[in-house]
């Protein structure tokens, strides 16, 4: 049976908590398995910023906004700090380190004085670093110049080194090592065979291995690429690994499965030859894991909603759970504006290699961007740009995840307060 049909006939209709519910979930928060929660919201693009061309009141900040463990049940934040960062990237400017006490943050893009159009925002370069261990008073630390546009982030996973993926063609990898003060001297790298610049999208940090997965978006592909460190953890060398992959078209954001067997890519069929299309496409690619086993290649596909620029991975790694924004982001009376956005549900078979749509529900919200489980893989935090019935603010919406008999996510009713333009979310578990 063709996925498309197997997803409606498994259609799993979006089930609202019942006020008990919310207030079970409410009581449950202080159990959640995370240690801290942390987004990013960009004070200058709203949620139909992308559709109107318009940039918000020019008085909102950027902010990071953080939550501890235990959770505040009104959903009020345990702190903020002002944060540069850019809604004019991918879904992932923003990481936390594993203790959850430093936060590092990209910016894509920044909004000179006076300017009122989308069109007028210029490059930035700025990574910024902060001390979280104490969240009603974090604050910066460090903040360094990288390439231009730097469009994601990503951790190490031993936690010593941070990855930056900029749209540059001098110096489009910066390998930045941790510090105790915040960060050191960044160490800047071409990718092999592509020196123009143009079309890096998303970068990410295999979890168990020395491999980056870098996403070409204009070229619909992954390039995978083994990173060598001298003894002082110094990245000396990076090599491609293996062969480069084709997606399906423009390949947003990926992510690695936890054993670090797959990578999988949210393609989101951007670009003049995708009018009319509705929906998304996942691409699994299996990863060459050593000198003698390093073919990369791609190994199915799976249907998903209509610009899914977020996704997360159970921490098991069965399965995958993807935002999909729609036309939530359109002007309220614009004859394409919905008010649903959508979330659907993917088994993962990593021994297959295989995909499946399991589950598919609808929600309220304006511009969904940013999805992560707890550590138990029972609930998901959404982020929103904007609220559906309050648009000063944004906030992450809390899901219960079932997994039987049926696979369904349900709406807790429990909301997260942020400022407006929420758009990465990350964790730190205990």
């Amino acid at each position: 049976m063709p996925k498309m049909m197997r997803a409606m006939t498994t259609l799993a209709l979006l089930a609202t908590a019942a006020p008990s519910m919310a207030q079970d979930v409410a009581k449950a928060l202080p159990d959640l398995g995370v240690n801290v929660l942390a987004v990013v919201s960009d004070g200058d693009q709203t949620a139909r910023s992308y559709s109107t061309g318009i940039l918000g009141d020019e008085t909102r900040t950027d902010r990071l906004t953080l939550w501890t463990t235990p959770f505040d049940a009104t959903g009020t934040s345990a702190g903020s700090v002002e944060a540069p960062n850019a809604n004019y990237s991918p879904s992932g400017v923003v990481v936390l380190n594993t203790q959850g006490t430093r936060a590092y943050v990209v910016e894509t893009m920044r909004r000179p004085a006076g300017t009122t159009q989308l069109a007028q925002l210029e490059p930035s370069t700025l990574l910024t670093a902060y001390d979280i261990s104490q969240p009603r008073a974090a604050k910066q630390i460090a903040s360094i110049n990288i390439g231009m546009r730097p469009h994601s982030l990503d951790l190490s996973a031993d936690g010593k080194t941070l990855v930056a993926l900029s749209n540059d063609a001098e110096r489009p990898l910066a390998f930045i090592p941790i510090t105790e003060n915040g960060l050191g001297e960044p160490g800047f790298f071409q990718i092999p065979d592509r020196l123009d610049g143009k079309g890096f999208g998303f970068v990410q940090w295999s979890p168990v291995d020395n491999i980056l997965a870098v996403q070409f978006s204009l070229d619909s592909a992954v390039r995978f690429l083994r990173v060598t460190q001298d003894g002082a953890g110094r990245v000396t060398t990076i090599d491609p690994s293996g062969d480069k992959v084709i997606t399906n078209k423009y390949p947003f954001i990926g992510q690695f499965t936890p054993d670090g067997s797959h990578y999988i890519t949210s393609d989101v069929n951007w670009g003049p030859d995708g009018a009319g299309v509705t929906r998304g496409v996942l691409t699994m690619i299996r990863v060459g894991r050593g000198e003698s086993d390093i073919q990369n290649r791609q190994v199915d596909v799976d249907i998903t909603g209509r610009s899914v620029e977020s996704f997360a991975i159970s921490p098991d790694g069965q399965y995958l759970i993807a935002s999909a924004m729609e036309d939530t982001g359109q002007p309220v009376g614009h004859p394409n504006f919905t008010g649903l956005a959508r979330i659907t549900i993917h088994r993962i078979d990593v021994e297959r290699g295989r995909l499946a749509t399991v589950g598919e529900v609808q929600h309220e919200a304006r511009l969904p961007q940013g999805i992560v489980f707890d550590r138990s893989g029972k609930y998901l935090f959404v982020g929103t740009n904007e609220l559906a019935d309050d648009a000063s603010r944004g906030g992450v919406k809390i899901f219960r995840f079932d997994r039987s008999p049926t696979p369904t996510l349900i709406d807790t009713g429990i909301k997260l307060y942020a400022p407006p333009g929420v758009h990465s979310i990350t964790v730190a578990h205990p």
